[in-house]
Protein backbone atom coordinates (compact mmCIF):
# COMPACT_ATOMS: atom_id res chain seq x y z
CA UNK A 1 0.00 0.00 0.00
CA UNK A 2 1.34 3.38 -0.75
CA UNK A 3 0.72 5.33 2.01
CA UNK A 4 1.87 9.16 0.73
CA UNK A 5 -0.93 11.50 1.87
CA UNK A 6 -3.04 8.94 4.30
CA UNK A 7 -4.18 9.15 7.43
CA UNK A 8 -4.99 5.85 8.04
CA UNK A 9 -8.58 5.21 10.20
CA UNK A 10 -7.84 2.96 13.75
CA UNK A 11 -10.82 4.38 15.11
CA UNK A 12 -13.76 7.50 16.06
CA UNK A 13 -14.06 9.12 19.09
CA UNK A 14 -17.92 9.99 19.44
CA UNK A 15 -18.38 13.72 21.32
CA UNK A 16 -21.00 16.45 21.21
CA UNK A 17 -18.86 18.98 19.33
CA UNK A 18 -20.02 18.19 15.81
CA UNK A 19 -16.96 17.79 15.08
CA UNK A 20 -15.20 13.75 13.85
CA UNK A 21 -12.86 12.71 15.71
CA UNK A 22 -10.38 10.49 14.20
CA UNK A 23 -7.87 8.31 16.17
CA UNK A 24 -5.00 6.88 13.54
CA UNK A 25 -1.70 7.36 11.82
CA UNK A 26 -0.29 9.16 9.29
CA UNK A 27 1.52 7.84 7.05
CA UNK A 28 4.13 9.32 4.55
CA UNK A 29 3.59 12.80 4.31
CA UNK A 30 3.10 15.04 7.34
CA UNK A 31 -0.88 16.47 7.90
CA UNK A 32 -1.18 19.55 9.43
CA UNK A 33 -3.94 21.97 10.17
CA UNK A 34 -6.02 23.73 7.72
CA UNK A 35 -5.69 20.54 5.76
CA UNK A 36 -8.16 19.08 3.31
CA UNK A 37 -8.94 15.49 3.09
CA UNK A 38 -10.76 14.86 -0.17
CA UNK A 39 -11.64 10.76 0.03
CA UNK A 40 -12.26 8.20 1.99
CA UNK A 41 -11.30 4.03 0.73
CA UNK A 42 -10.21 1.20 1.82
CA UNK A 43 -7.08 -1.61 0.00
CA UNK A 44 -7.74 -4.59 -1.26
CA UNK A 45 -4.56 -6.90 -1.92
CA UNK A 46 -4.24 -8.73 -4.64
CA UNK A 47 -1.25 -10.90 -6.26
CA UNK A 48 0.49 -10.39 -9.59
CA UNK A 49 1.17 -13.42 -12.14
CA UNK A 50 4.90 -13.06 -10.70
CA UNK A 51 3.48 -13.24 -7.42
CA UNK A 52 4.36 -9.97 -6.12
CA UNK A 53 1.69 -8.52 -3.82
CA UNK A 54 -0.05 -5.68 -4.77
CA UNK A 55 -2.52 -3.25 -3.14
CA UNK A 56 -5.43 -1.58 -5.13
CA UNK A 57 -7.30 1.14 -3.97
CA UNK A 58 -11.01 0.62 -4.03
CA UNK A 59 -14.88 1.96 -2.80
CA UNK A 60 -13.48 5.52 -3.13
CA UNK A 61 -15.53 8.15 -1.82
CA UNK A 62 -15.31 12.07 -1.67
CA UNK A 63 -15.32 14.02 1.08
CA UNK A 64 -14.50 17.32 2.05
CA UNK A 65 -13.06 17.58 5.42
CA UNK A 66 -10.76 19.94 7.01
CA UNK A 67 -8.15 19.68 9.72
CA UNK A 68 -9.11 22.02 12.47
CA UNK A 69 -7.26 20.20 15.35
CA UNK A 70 -4.39 17.79 15.76
CA UNK A 71 -3.68 15.89 19.27
CA UNK A 72 -0.61 13.46 19.87
CA UNK A 73 1.11 12.13 23.27
CA UNK A 74 -1.06 14.23 25.15
CA UNK A 75 -0.43 17.86 23.44
CA UNK A 76 -2.28 19.60 21.04
CA UNK A 77 -0.07 19.96 17.40
CA UNK A 78 0.19 22.04 14.08
CA UNK A 79 0.97 19.13 12.68
CA UNK A 80 1.14 15.35 12.31
CA UNK A 81 4.62 13.69 11.31
CA UNK A 82 4.94 10.76 8.85
CA UNK A 83 4.59 7.09 11.05
CA UNK A 84 2.90 9.10 14.05
CA UNK A 85 0.04 8.12 15.27
CA UNK A 86 -2.80 10.84 16.94
CA UNK A 87 -6.01 11.90 16.51
CA UNK A 88 -7.31 14.39 14.28
CA UNK A 89 -10.28 16.68 14.57
CA UNK A 90 -12.37 17.48 11.15
CA UNK A 91 -15.20 18.97 9.74
CA UNK A 92 -17.07 19.39 6.63
CA UNK A 93 -18.99 16.81 4.37
CA UNK A 94 -18.82 13.20 4.62
CA UNK A 95 -17.92 12.71 8.26
CA UNK A 96 -21.11 10.02 7.40
CA UNK A 97 -18.74 7.83 5.78
CA UNK A 98 -15.82 7.28 7.71
CA UNK A 99 -15.70 4.24 9.86
CA UNK A 100 -12.06 2.24 11.52
CA UNK A 101 -10.66 0.06 9.17
CA UNK A 102 -10.75 3.08 6.58
CA UNK A 103 -7.71 5.13 4.84
CA UNK A 104 -8.77 8.76 4.55
CA UNK A 105 -6.37 10.60 1.60
CA UNK A 106 -5.97 12.51 -1.62
CA UNK A 107 -3.90 15.06 -2.01
CA UNK A 108 -3.50 17.23 1.05
CA UNK A 109 -4.31 21.12 0.15
CA UNK A 110 -4.15 23.61 2.81
CA UNK A 111 -6.81 26.21 3.47
CA UNK A 112 -5.02 28.77 0.75
CA UNK A 113 -5.75 25.87 -2.25
CA UNK A 114 -1.81 25.79 -2.33
CA UNK A 115 -0.20 21.95 -2.40
CA UNK A 116 1.44 21.41 0.45
CA UNK A 117 5.09 21.15 0.59
CA UNK A 118 6.66 17.52 0.84
CA UNK A 119 10.13 17.39 2.80
CA UNK A 120 10.61 18.71 6.13
CA UNK A 121 13.05 21.92 5.16
CA UNK A 122 10.35 23.50 3.29
CA UNK A 123 8.03 23.57 6.75
CA UNK A 124 10.20 24.92 9.32
CA UNK A 125 10.25 29.14 10.19
CA UNK A 126 13.62 30.34 9.92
Amino acid sequence: MDCKHEFLVGGIVEGESGRLRLIGRCCDEMIRIGDFFESVYDYEDTVDADGHELAHRVNSVAVRLRVVGINAYGHELQALGEGMTGALDLEGSGQELVRPGLVMGGELVAANGQAQPTDAKSTRSS
